[in-house]
């Protein structure tokens, strides 16, 4: 008997090809993912000293943890200074002296009024900024410098007055003070003078008192240059006028109007 259940021969391969490579049957091996890598994480602070509490914020390094040693050493100078001054002062305000520094030499004699409130309001002031005697010394010192200053400003200035007046200066300013204590009183005339330190200030002083002469508000002689009363029997009602209603009759008077 022939055997049906024979395998089939296997197809053959022309010669001369290549044989045709067909994919496998067996299963794919599934791919595998590599998970990304974590960040690494924050890296600890660097642990630093501690600010000690007697040192001021401005003076301490955060970085490096120490103190900032030139600056502070500087503070540390100032505050001992400050705290012997606050020391030497008086215990009170009135405790202050009213003297210059030993090595100070006024050009001028210099005097102090103990009542005067700007006296007080300084002392008042050093007693609250710890200052010592010799602070408040230098203090008035420097006030009087400026005193000093003023004092030789003014005493310039006259002298140039005195010069640009002529020869007769101190007559015309004797004459004009005289005239000017007459109307304003001793006092006060005296006082308008003392300011006058500049010789267009006397020209104008003697211009006035030509002008106040012409209107027939007075006459005055050579004689010390005395004020004298205008003659005003001859007005009309001059008891009943005003303070202006009698300038006016003077002057009329004075320039034959009304007589």
């Amino acid at each position: 008997m022939t055997d049906q259940s024979a395998a089939a021969p296997a197809a053959s391969t022309p010669q001369g090809t290549t044989p045709t490579l067909q994919p496998s049957s067996s299963p794919a091996v599934p791919s595998t993912t590599v998970p990304a890598a974590a960040p690494n994480a924050a890296s600890p602070p660097i642990q630093t000293n501690p600010r000690p509490d007697y040192v001021p914020a401005s003076f301490w390094d955060e970085t490096s943890g120490q103190v900032r040693a030139k600056e502070f050493t500087a503070f540390l100078g100032l505050a001992e200074a400050q705290a012997a001054r606050i020391a030497a002062r008086p215990e009170k305000p009135d405790g202050y002296a009213l003297e210059f520094p030993k090595e100070f030499k006024p050009e001028i004699p210099l005097t102090f009024d103990d009542k005067d409130p700007r006296l007080a309001e300084l002392r008042n002031f050093a007693h609250e900024q710890g200052w010592d005697q010799g602070t408040f010394s230098k203090v008035l010192q420097i006030e009087a410098a400026r005193h000093i200053a003023d004092h030789k400003a003014i005493t310039a200035a006259i002298a140039a007055r005195d010069k640009a007046l002529g020869p007769n200066a101190a007559a015309r300013i004797t004459a004009a003070q005289t005239w000017l204590e007459s109307v304003l009183g001793k006092d006060r005339g005296a006082a308008v003078i003392d300011r006058m330190v500049l010789h267009t200030d006397v020209e104008a002083l003697e211009d006035l008192q030509k002008a106040f002469t012409t209107q027939g508000a007075a006459s005055f002689n050579n004689n010390g240059r005395d004020r004298q009363v205008p003659q005003t029997e001859e007005i009309p009602g001059y008891d009943n006028m005003s303070f202006e209603q009698r300038r006016a009759a003077q002057w009329n008077r004075a320039n034959g109007q009304n007589r």
